[in-house]
């Protein structure tokens, strides 16, 4: 039994346990009914006697013997009846099934219908019965009927009328057996079958990359309405044509507002799809906690490599910057003193390179700087425009489009200087992206709008250009210190930016597809 599948174990218990039932029904009938058509065949011989000794009494009053033989032929005709007596008003045996007993006395008969008025059944030796009988008209005795009859053939009849009724009760059992057997195999395939899909799942789960495995390919329930009942998301995930990317979006919120969902309670019609809709939830909880799991640790990992190359920065930087300044007057002097114009070349070139690199030694010092923001209530609107107009000779030169959306945001704190700098960076970045690429419309777009949840209210700050992109294993490295793939490049803008905007408590994301796009996006809680 242990290696049957539910189907057949669920089948099988249900037919042994109707059978139980209908046997234990059919016993019970059998000894029930047994012992009523027994009483029912006694009382059926007894009226049976009385109607046929009542139908020739009056052959008592004219003494019509060849009637009263007449009455016992009719009596014999009964199969169980085995002797029969009549008896005249004085006891003396006036008809027989046996000829040797006409005539003789059988006044001790009648002390026995002393004790009745009419009819009397004494059960002397079973299965023999004496059946007494007193024929009488308006109250006067005209003579006494005794019949014996046999039991045993009562019994054997009823025992054969009990004996096809248990052999139809059997046929009729092993149809119902039969029947519900198969029925019961199908209907709980039927009912089972969310938990065979949910173990195809758990099985698929398991060979495949859990953080991309898909459950969900088509609709669990059918519903015109699709609207999520409490506006957590646009449609409701048991019934939307896209469950999988619906249930992804709300992740560890759908164990807490989903289950406690009026709609979702109605559509789960039993245990079994609760529990398949549940198993569901669990596995967007877990993608959605996996993820924010690896999002923290590369954080931490980007924090860590931030403090680590800062302090680095800090004092290789001071050192540097000494030795680059006398580096530097010294190849002042040489241009400016030895007439050569080969030392004056590579004196210029010494300058230039000086400068070079004081200008990324600063930017190491800026990078291990602890950052203090300065808030105050400003308008990042107003500082977008200001930036856009600060850069636009540049993108104006380089045949760039810059498109400003700016919707209505509230005011909220933050360092002006700080995100003034996150903005020139992420612009600057977007322009050296869009020029690299040879691209007839050239666009960058920075747009700002309001972005509302249950609990909380963002402002967001979107970059996107339509320049070269950034390639799919650099998209979890770009806001890494030193990462760069320009040639004259630092490593330290968007790290910096990560920086300032984890120091307003901020989030930014990116986002984009290599060779088409890239999008940076930024959220400040407000």
């Amino acid at each position: 039994m242990k290696k049957f599948s539910i189907k057949w174990k669920a089948s099988l218990a249900v037919s042994v346990y109707i059978l139980a039932l209908l046997l234990g029904a059919i016993f019970l009938t059998t000894v029930i009914f047994e012992q009523k058509l027994i009483q029912e065949k006694n009382n059926s011989i007894i009226d049976t006697v009385k109607s046929i000794v009542e139908s020739y009494k009056e052959s008592f009053v004219i003494n019509r013997l060849d009637k009263i033989d007449e009455m016992i032929q009719k009596l014999k005709e009964i199969p169980e009846v085995k002797d029969i007596l009549v008896l005249s008003k004085d006891g003396r045996v006036i008809g027989s099934d046996k000829w040797d007993y006409i005539g003789n006395d059988k006044k001790d008969v009648l002390k026995i219908f002393s004790n009745t008025d009419k009819i009397l059944v004494i059960n002397n030796t079973y299965p023999k019965t004496k059946l007494f009988y007193k024929v009488q008209i308006n109250g006067d005795t005209l003579g006494y009927v005794v019949v014996n009859y046999d039991q045993s053939l009562i019994k054997q009849n009823v025992d054969d009328e009990i004996i096809s009724f248990i052999i139809q009760g059997f046929t009729i059992t092993l149809f119902v057996i039969i029947a519900s057997f198969i029925g019961t195999f199908l209907i709980t395939g039927i009912i089972i079958k969310p938990l065979i899909n949910l173990k195809e799942k758990i099985f698929d789960i398991t060979t495949k990359d859990f953080k991309h495995a898909k459950i969900l390919d088509e609709p669990l329930k059918k519903d015109k309405n699709k609207e999520c009942p409490k506006n957590i998301i646009e449609n409701c995930w048991i019934v939307s044509h896209t469950p999988q990317e619906d249930l992804d979006k709300l992740g560890e919120t759908a164990i807490k507002e989903c289950v406690k969902c009026e709609k979702y309670q109605q559509l789960a019609k039993d245990e079994i799809e609760e529990l398949y809709f549940s198993f569901c939830i669990m596995i967007a909880s877990l993608k959605d906690y996996l993820n924010k799991l690896e999002e923290a640790y590369k954080e931490r990992e980007a924090l860590n490599c931030m403090a680590t190359m800062g302090e680095m920065s800090a004092k290789i930087a001071h050192e540097i910057k000494n030795a680059l300044y006398a580096i530097g007057n010294a190849a002042t002097y040489m241009k400016q003193n030895i007439n050569n114009e080969i030392v004056k070349e590579f004196s210029g070139v010494i300058k230039d390179e000086v400068n070079r690199l004081n200008e990324m030694t600063v930017s190491f010092l800026n990078f291990s700087k602890l950052l203090e923001p300065k808030f105050q209530l400003n308008d990042l609107n107003e500082e977008v425009k200001h930036t856009v107009k600060l850069l636009k000779d540049d993108f104006d030169y380089e045949n760039v489009k810059l498109i400003v959306n700016l919707e209505n945001i509230p005011k909220f704190e933050f360092d002006k200087n700080m995100i003034k700098q996150v903005l020139f960076n992420m612009l600057l970045n977007a322009l050296d992206a869009v020029k690299e690429k040879n691209e007839k419309e050239k666009f960058v777009k920075i747009s700002t709008y309001l972005k509302k949840d249950k609990n909380n209210k963002y402002v967001v700050l979107e970059i996107e250009d339509n320049g070269v992109g950034i390639k799919n294993e650099h998209l979890d490295k770009v806001f890494k210190p030193f990462f760069t793939t320009k040639q004259k490049g630092t490593g330290l803008g968007l790290p910096m930016v990560y920086k300032i905007i984890r120091s307003h408590n901020g989030n930014i994301y990116v986002e984009s597809e290599y060779g088409k796009w890239t999008k940076f996006v930024v959220q400040f809680q407000v």
